[in-house]
């Protein structure tokens, strides 16, 4: 008898443990929402830049506190750059970077906004096109990451519905005009569109990174990496790409 209460007590022991688990696991996992995002179709001449790329999301039941969305393309012969608020994000903040991994990773999000219930456009963003890209070919455009948090910052699950870029030959240079300040010398050359960019980065580490701001019309730097020492006493050390402290302190590396 003793044997067959202790065996029932660790059956219920066990399956309390199993219980927990399974509810710990429920209230931690995604919550089906009812999202759908939507990554936009675009065509492109190969070699061409500033395409726009537009994400969508319908959100009609659940206010959004932020998403974070990593694109990927098919072969990746997109390179990606910049981060624009549509009227329904006015007011949040957009980052972006482009990853190791070839994928465009952008992050929308706000401290004190959220994005209200309703459809549409969230967020866009410029891509070039790689010269060896295949005309007359389409490729993917899908969802490598993504995470949505509703305004509680709780995860919340999302259909995705992929996008993709079709590729195009130019046939003159007329084609690959897309009245950009930052590019020059316009030609297209195999069915693919080349140009001469006005702001080269000239490759040194320690006055910063060169580039070129469109909407000025104008060269533009980032910020000396060194810069927020020199006052401590620092140096900046272009063999190594690092700031080094006077008098053998251990410096930063940036």
């Amino acid at each position: 008898m003793k044997r067959v209460t202790a065996t029932a007590l660790i059956l219920l022991a066990v399956s309390m443990v199993l219980v927990w688990r399974i509810v710990s696991i429920y209230r931690n996992s995604p919550q089906k929402s009812g999202l759908r995002l939507t990554i936009g179709d675009i065509t492109a001449f190969r070699g061409s830049h500033r395409n726009r790329v537009e994400i969508s999301l319908e959100n009609q039941d659940v206010s959004l506190r932020g998403v974070q969305l990593e694109m990927c393309d098919g072969d990746n012969y997109l390179s990606c750059t910049g981060c624009d608020v549509a009227d329904r994000t006015r007011g949040f903040t957009c980052s972006s970077n482009e990853k190791p991994n070839g994928c465009y990773e952008l992050i929308l999000f706000s401290f004190t906004k959220v994005i209200e219930k309703g459809k549409g456009p969230i967020v866009s963003f410029s891509c070039d096109v790689a010269e060896q890209a295949p005309g007359g070919e389409c490729r993917e455009l899908y969802a490598g990451r993504l995470e949505i948090a509703d305004e509680n910052k709780q995860s919340l699950d999302a259909a995705v519905e992929r996008g993709r870029c079709c590729f195009e030959d130019c046939v003159s240079p007329a084609d690959c005009d897309a009245s950009l300040w930052c590019y020059d010398a316009l030609s297209c050359i195999d069915g693919a569109c080349q140009s001469t960019q006005r702001c080269v980065d000239d490759g040194l580490y320690c006055n910063g990174k060169e580039y070129c701001d469109e909407d000025a019309n104008e060269c533009k730097h980032t910020p000396e990496p060194c810069a927020h020492c020199y006052v401590s006493g620092c140096s900046c050390d272009e063999a190594t790409d690092s700031c080094k402290q006077y008098g053998g302190k251990r410096g930063d590396s940036i």
